[in-house]
């Protein structure tokens, strides 16, 4: 398996990662892109750490 996919190494949004950064938290998850949503979703992955941001 890839580092990067590796679910034991793959930070997760509300516990502090291994590595000190900038983290993006996906939130709202779904289990397939068309599944209605009757509720918030679970929390998704925290992808990071990021080396830059760029929002509008």
């Amino acid at each position: 398996m890839h580092p990067a996919t590796d679910p034991s190494t793959t930070p997760v949004y509300g516990v502090r990662p291994s590595k000190p950064g900038l983290y993006l938290g996906l939130f709202h998850g779904r289990d397939t892109p068309n599944q209605a949503m009757h509720g918030w979703g679970f929390d998704g992955p925290a992808i990071g750490p990021l080396r830059w941001d760029e929002d509008s």
